[in-house]
C-alpha cells in the first residue's frame, strides 16, 4: 500500500510542472479574455441553484429556465456541495477535469508543451460550461453499453437525455447496438437497458412531481419546447453565417439578441426549412448506414460506434440553427477514447483530433473578438465561416474512415473465406 502511494506521489511529481503550467496558462487566458463571459456563466448557474435551495424555486414554475428538467439537479447538487464557495469552486472544478483529461490522453501524442497550448486556445470558456455533465453521462453509457452493464447504461444515458436534449440522439445508436445482439439474449438485455433509460428519465421529473403538482410539466413545455421552436437563427450557426455573408457589407444590421444569443431578424423559412431536411436526413443516414455495417461485420464494433457517433453529433452541431461554442464538448470524450482504442492508426486519429481541436480554436478565438465580430467586421465573419466549414470537413474525413475501415474488412473477410 505505501509503496502505491510512494509510486503515485512520484508520478505526480513528475508532471507537477505541467499541471502548474497549464493552470497559470488558463487563468491568464481568462483574466485577459473571456473573464466577464466565463464569470457570468457561473454566477447564472450558482443562481439557479440558489433559486431551488433557499427558496425552493422549481425551475420551470418560480422563474424560466431554457434547459431541460434534469438540469436543476445539477445546478442544485454543485450548489448544496459548494454553497456560498460556489464562484470559487465550480471554475476549480472544470479546470481540474481539463487538466486530468489533458494528463489521461496526450491528445495528439505530441510533446507535453503542446497540449498546454492547444488546451490553452481552446478550454477557459468551453469547459465552464454545464454541458460537461450530460457529456461524461453520455460517455459512460457508451462505455457500460460495451461491458455489458446494460441497465447502468440505460441510466446514465436517461440522465444525460433528461440534462441536455443532444444524448437523445444517441438513443437509437444504442438500440441498434442491443437489437444485433444473439437472439437468445436481446430481449434480457434489452429490458434491461429500457428500465434503466426510464429510472434516468423518471426520477428527477419525480422529484419535481415531489415538490410541486403536475402543472410543473406544463411549465415544461412552456420553457423548453416552445423556447427552442421560437428562437431564431443564430448567427454563429452555419446557416446564419453564411446568410450574414451575403449581406458582408451591413450585417449587423440584421442581428438582434434575444433567447440569449445573438441572432438573425429575419431569414427565409424556406430556408431553414431546407436545412432541417438536411438535418434529419443525414441523421438518418448515419442510423442506416451504422446498421448495415454492424450487419455486413465489422472489425470492432465499439471503435465502429465511436466513429459514428462523432459523425452524428457533429451533423447535429452543424446542421442546426444554434451553433453554441459549448456544443465542441458533445462529441470531446468521444474522440479521446477513439484516440485510445485506435493504436494502429494513430494517423487517422489524429487528423480527427488535430481538426476537432483546431474547430476549438478558432471558436475561442471568436470568443475573444465577439464584439467586433457583432460592430460587423467582415474579416471575423469570415472567420466563422471558415469554422463552420471545418466541422463540413471533419465530418468528411470521419465519412471517409468508416468507409475505409468497412471496405477493409469486407474484402479482408471476402478473402479468408
Amino acid at each position: 500500500m505505501k509503496a502505491k502511494a510512494l509510486i503515485l506521489l512520484e508520478r505526480a511529481a513528475i508532471r507537477l510542472p505541467f499541471i502548474a503550467t497549464y493552470m497559470l496558462a488558463v487563468n491568464l487566458s481568462v483574466v485577459y479574455f473571456t473573464a466577464d463571459w466565463f464569470y457570468t456563466e457561473i454566477l447564472y448557474y450558482y443562481e439557479i441553484g440558489q433559486h431551488f435551495f433557499i427558496r425552493g424555486d422549481i425551475p420551470y414554475v418560480a422563474f424560466g429556465l431554457e434547459h431541460p428538467p434534469g438540469a436543476f439537479l445539477y445546478f442544485f447538487f454543485l450548489f448544496l456541495l459548494s454553497l456560498n464557495w460556489f464562484p470559487l469552486i465550480y471554475p476549480i472544478l472544470n479546470r481540474v477535469f481539463v487538466v486530468a483529461t489533458a494528463l489521461r490522453f496526450q491528445l495528439l501524442r505530441l510533446s507535453q508543451i503542446t497540449d498546454i497550448l492547444l488546451l490553452f486556445l481552446m478550454s477557459p470558456y468551453i469547459f465552464a460550461r454545464y454541458d460537461v455533465f450530460p457529456m461524461l453521462a453520455s460517455f459512460f453509457s457508451y462505455l457500460t453499453l460495451f461491458t455489458g452493464r446494460y441497465l447502468v447504461s440505460g441510466l446514465l444515458l436517461g440522465l444525460g437525455i433528461i440534462t441536455k436534449i443532444y444524448p437523445l440522439f444517441l438513443l437509437p445508436m444504442s438500440c441498434i447496438v442491443i437489437f444485433m445482439q444473439p437472439k437468445d439474449c436481446r430481449l434480457k438485455k434489452g429490458i434491461r437497458f429500457f428500465i434503466g433509460l426510464c429510472l434516468g428519465v423518471g426520477l428527477p421529473l419525480l422529484l419535481l412531481l415531489f415538490f410541486k403538482d403536475p402543472s410543473i410539466f406544463r411549465g415544461i413545455y412552456d420553457n423548453v419546447v416552445a423556447y427552442h421552436a421560437d428562437r431564431g437563427v443564430q448567427s454563429e450557426s452555419l446557416i446564419g453565417s453564411f446568410y450574414l455573408l451575403f449581406h458582408v457589407n451591413s450585417y449587423h444590421n440584421l442581428l438582434v439578441h434575444n433567447y440569449g444569443s445573438w441572432n438573425i431578424r429575419e431569414i427565409p423559412s424556406v430556408v431553414v426549412t431546407v436545412i432541417t431536411v438536411f438535418q434529419v436526413t443525414g441523421i438518418g443516414l448515419i442510423y442506416m448506414s451504422f446498421y448495415k455495417a454492424i450487419k455486413n461485420g465489422v472489425a470492432n464494433l465499439a471503435n465502429t460506434y465511436l466513429l459514428f457517433v462523432i459523425e452524428l453529433l457533429l451533423i447535429v452541431i452543424l446542421l442546426s440553427k444554434v451553433f453554441s461554442p459549448q456544443y465542441l464538448l458533445w462529441p470531446f470524450l468521444f474522440i479521446l477514447a477513439l484516440i485510445k482504442k485506435e493504436r494502429g492508426a494513430p494517423k487517422t486519429c489524429q487528423k480527427i483530433t488535430m481538426w476537432w481541436l483546431i474547430i476549438s480554436c478558432l471558436t475561442y478565438v471568436l470568443i475573444i473578438v465577439y464584439g467586433s465580430f457583432l460592430a460587423g467586421k467582415p474579416i471575423l465573419l469570415v472567420l466563422l465561416c471558415v469554422r463552420n466549414i471545418s466541422v463540413a470537413i471533419l465530418i468528411w474525413i470521419i465519412v471517409r474512415v468508416i468507409r475505409k475501415n468497412t471496405i477493409h474488412f469486407n474484402t479482408h473477410e471476402k478473402t479468408r473465406n
